[in-house]
């Protein structure tokens, strides 16, 4: 894994990669979600703008129409297209159904597909949140295998949690991908697929809040006989187990080379590219 360089290149394209949002975490007031997105909607206004912008999930806390109306202001702010994956607290305890979160947030189906030219991404979720767990059915399963089998190029799955023992952390400060709640299912079936389909190049996720500096945040991740590349994207909320008004408002970048996959961490708070190990830029060859 290298890391070098400052901001994204031109001449590759380039998409970012947006974290739980958690629009508004019950018992706190606006203020603080206001002022993390207001400085995010700034921030980009300066940037060049990237082919795409992708939301992990958790646009909400609770589920809720009120929520709703912030997250989706702060998805409109954003200039370009914009994706969005369900989270488990978009339907905590089954506030609502999944439908009722496509009618919201404008989508067919928690499972469908980008095509954004040099890569597809496939977008998978839950059908419920009974149990607590963030699980793939088997209808999902299916809907992942086809779409690898016949998408002819690069694929990203796109998932609210990751796999099991990628990003880590001290569980005392940190959410980790070994917890029970904090990561997919089935991990041996979706392994599998993701082995057996060599269109398969990465999986992203959220859900773990990690500070970027957390162990396993990014890196190659086995799934049998050949790997993948395992990304999480922190949060725009509060990074961490405890709230805290000071955290980085830290969202990725992402740019594909054909060969390679660049990834740059934005402070939005700041206004700089922050460094990790040392340097901006994390290089991950895509694998074949």
């Amino acid at each position: 894994m290298a890391r070098s360089g400052p901001g994204p290149p031109a001449r590759h394209p380039t998409w970012q990669l947006i974290g739980d949002v958690h629009a508004n975490v019950s018992g706190l007031p606006v203020y603080p979600h206001t002022e993390r997105r207001n400085k995010i909607t700034a921030d980009v206004a300066r940037l060049p703008q990237p082919r795409a912008r992708v939301q992990v999930g958790d646009m909400t806390n609770d589920g809720l129409v009120s929520q709703d109306v912030l997250a989706l202001d702060f998805l409109n702010s954003l200039s370009g297209k914009t994706y969005t994956a369900l989270g488990n607290h978009d339907i905590m305890n089954d506030v609502r159904t999944v439908a009722a979160w496509e009618a919201a947030y404008g989508l067919v189906s928690k499972n469908y597909t980008a095509d954004l030219g040099f890569v597809k991404l496939i977008f998978v979720g839950p059908d419920n949140m009974t149990g607590g767990l963030i699980t793939l059915s088997a209808a999902t399963l299916t809907f992942l295998t086809n779409e690898l089998a016949n998408a002819g190029k690069h694929c990203f799955v796109i998932s609210h949690a990751p796999p099991y023992n990628t990003v880590l952390g001290d569980v005392t400060k940190v959410y980790s991908s070994t917890e029970a709640a904090m990561r997919v299912y089935p991990d041996a079936d979706i392994r599998a697929i993701l082995n057996a389909q060599p269109n398969a190049k990465a999986w992203i996720a959220g859900h773990t809040h990690s500070p970027i500096d957390t162990p396993g945040l990014i890196k190659s991740e086995s799934v049998g006989t050949r790997s993948i590349i395992s990304i999480n994207c922190s949060a725009t909320f509060y990074t961490g187990r405890s709230y805290e008004n000071f955290d980085p408002i830290t969202t990725l970048f992402l740019t594909h080379t054909g060969s390679n996959l660049e990834i740059r961490f934005r402070n939005h708070g700041a206004g700089v590219w922050d460094t990790v190990g040392g340097s901006r830029v994390v290089t991950m060859p895509i694998p074949a």
